[in-house]
C-alpha cells in the first residue's frame, strides 16, 4: 500500500503490525532510489557493515535507536514517519504533515557534516544539493531559537555546491541567508564562516576587491579562534591578494599570510574531519599562490607537501591540486606531467559534477591547445574538454 507524507504517495511497501510500512523495505527502496550502496550507507552510518545493511533491509532489522533511524532518514533522505518517527494515525490523511517540533536538531547536526564529508569524499554534487535543498525547508518549519546555527550551516554548504555547479546567483543568495541565521543565532564563528564563503564566491566571479573586503572581515572576526578558521582566513586572503596586480611589498604581504596559515595548520588539533584545516590543504591553495604570482620558486616542493599530507579521501582537493599541478608542467614545458595531471583531475570532476573543476580545466585546455594542439596525446584530453582541435 501507499502511504502518505506533506500529501505525497510513498510506496508500495508493506503495512506492518504497528500502522508502519515495513522499515527494511523502506530502506532498501531509498537507498536504490539515491544509487547508493550497501558499502557507502554502511560507511556514512559509522560502526556498522556492509553485512549489517543488507540484514536490516532484507530482515527488517532497523535499529530501535531513535537516532539511528533518524541518521538514516537524512542520509537517505526518507520522510521520518516512514520509519516510525511520528504517530501511525498520521498516515490516513493525505494532507499529512510531519510534526517537526518533535525531532532532535542534533541529527541534522550531525547530518551537515555527513554531507560535508560526502561532497569532499567525491559524492556527486547533485545528489547532496538535493539533499540540502530537502532538508533546509524542513528546517524552517521548526519552530525553535536553536535551529537558527543548524539552518547557517546548511545554507552555507548550498552555496558552496551551487558554487560548484557555476549557479553563482544561488550561491550568493545562500550565503547570505547563512548570515542572516547566523546574526539572528548570535554565532561569531558561524557569521565569520559565511563572511569567508561569501568573499571566495565573490572572487571565483572576478569581483577581486569586493570579496576581499568579505575576507578581511572573516579575518578581523576569527582573530581568537582556535579552530582553524583564523587560518583558512589568512589562506583565503592570500590566494584573492595574488589574483590582482602586485607590487614587492604587496608580495610580502601575501608571504605573511601563507606564513600564518601554516603555523595555525601546525596548531590546530586535526579531528580527521574534512573541515579541520591542515598542512595538506594549506599546502595546496600555497600552490595556488604561487601560480597565480608566477613564482616558480619552492612551488615543486610545496607540490610535493601538498601531494603527500592531503589526505586520499579528499577527492575534490586532490583534482584541484591536479589542476594546479598540471598548469605548473605546462610552463615548464613538461608535457607528459600536464597530461597526466589533467586526466586525472577530468576523471575527478565528472564523477562529482563539477561545473567549476571542469571550468579551470577548460582554461587550463584552451593554453594547451595553444601550444601543443597539435602534439601526439594532446587531442584526447582536449576532446574531453570539448576544445576543437586545429584545423
Amino acid at each position: 500500500m501507499y502511504f502518505y507524507v506533506d500529501g505525497k504517495p510513498y510506496g508500495p511497501f508493506t503495512m506492518g503490525k504497528d500502522g508502519f510500512p515495513i522499515a527494511g523495505e523502506v530502506a532498501r527502496h531509498f537507498r536504490r532510489e539515491k544509487g547508493y550502496s550497501a558499502v557507502y550507507v554502511a560507511s556514512h552510518l559509522g560502526d556498522v557493515s556492509e553485512r549489517w545493511v543488507l540484514k536490516m533491509e532484507h530482515e527488517n532489522r532497523v535499529p530501535d535507536s531513535i537516532t539511528r533511524r533518524r541518521a538514516l532518514c537524512l542520509l537517505l533522505g526518507i520522510p521520518p514517519m516512514l520509519l516510525g518517527l511520528a504517530n501511525a494515525n498520521d498516515f490516513n490523511a493525505p494532507e499529512t504533515v510531519i510534526k517537526t517540533g518533535s525531532f532532535d536538531i542534533d541529527v541534522y547536526t550531525n547530518g551537515l557534516s555527513v554531507l560535508w564529508d560526502s561532497f569532499h569524499s567525491g559524492v556527486p554534487i547533485s545528489t547532496i544539493l538535493k539533499q540540502v535543498n530537502t532538508t533546509i525547508p524542513t528546517l524552517r518549519s521548526i519552530e525553535s531559537k536553536d535551529i537558527n546555527l543548524t539552518l547557517s550551516g546548511y545554507y552555507r554548504l548550498a552555496s558552496r555546491l551551487y558554487r560548484e555547479k557555476g549557479v553563482y546567483d544561488l550561491a550568493e543568495k545562500n550565503i547570505e541567508d547563512s548570515e542572516r541565521y547566523a546574526l539572528a543565532g548570535k554565532n561569531d564563528y558561524l557569521y565569520a564562516s559565511g563572511l569567508l564563503s561569501h568573499g571566495r564566491t565573490l572572487v571565483e566571479t572576478g569581483t577581486i576587491e569586493k570579496g576581499i573586503i568579505y575576507l578581511r572581515d572573516a579575518y578581523s572576526r576569527s582573530l581568537d579562534d582556535t579552530s582553524g578558521l583564523h587560518g583558512t582566513a589568512s589562506i583565503e586572503l592570500a590566494m584573492a591578494l595574488s589574483r590582482l596586480p602586485t607590487t614587492a611589498k604587496d608580495r610580502r604581504v601575501i608571504e605573511g599570510y601563507v606564513r600564518e596559515a601554516q603555523k595555525e595548520a601546525d596548531a590546530v588539533t586535526n579531528d580527521g574531519s574534512f573541515t579541520s584545516l591542515d598542512r595538506g590543504i594549506v599546502s595546496v591553495y600555497t600552490v595556488d599562490v604561487l601560480m597565480h604570482l608566477q613564482s616558480r620558486q619552492g612551488i615543486e616542493d610545496m607540490v610535493e607537501d601538498a601531494s603527500t599530507l592531503l589526505q586520499p579521501q579528499h577527492t575534490w582537493r586532490h583534482a584541484l591540486l591536479d589542476i594546479l599541478q598540471a598548469g605548473y608542467s605546462l610552463e615548464t614545458h613538461e608535457l607528459y606531467g600536464c597530461l597526466s595531471a589533467m586526466e586525472r583531475a577530468y576523471d575527478a570532476a565528472k564523477s562529482i559534477d563539477s561545473v567549476y573543476l571542469l571550468g579551470l580545466l577548460r582554461e587550463l585546455g584552451n593554453a594547451l591547445h595553444s601550444r601543443y594542439g597539435d602534439e601526439k596525446g594532446v587531442q584526447g584530453i582536449l576532446k574531453k574538454l570539448k576544445i576543437k582541435p586545429s584545423v
